[in-house]
């Protein structure tokens, strides 16, 4: 899944939000940001935004402590220099993917 709003990730932090996976139809229908996060935890693990469920994505809200976010690293440039590309893995549809960023998810 492609990080929303990825360029502009270190305001959203400053600005007090995570990056949420969760269920945008059960937040619409229920006003719970957990309930929608849970909607997309892995069953077997509970592992946040590990459900294999199209409907899931990732959505910036103010933080909540008690639910579960996605990790942020949003490593300067100069510290990203001899790395191209961010490296990750999801146990969705496969085994591993990179792509080029400056923000990642871990």
């Amino acid at each position: 899944q492609d990080i929303p709003d990825s360029n502009d990730a270190n305001y959203h932090v400053d600005n007090g939000e995570s990056l949420y996976c969760l269920e945008p139809s059960i937040l619409d229908s229920t006003s719970s940001i957990s309930k929608a996060v849970d909607a997309c935890k892995d069953p077997v693990t509970g592992t946040p935004g590990g459900a294999m469920d199209d409907a899931c994505m990732g959505v910036w809200k103010k933080t909540i402590d008690a639910v579960p976010s996605q990790n942020i690293n949003t490593k300067p440039e100069a510290e990203k220099a001899n790395l191209p590309y961010c490296y990750g893995a999801t146990s969705m549809l496969m085994g591993g993917f990179e792509w080029e960023s400056k923000t990642c998810i871990e």
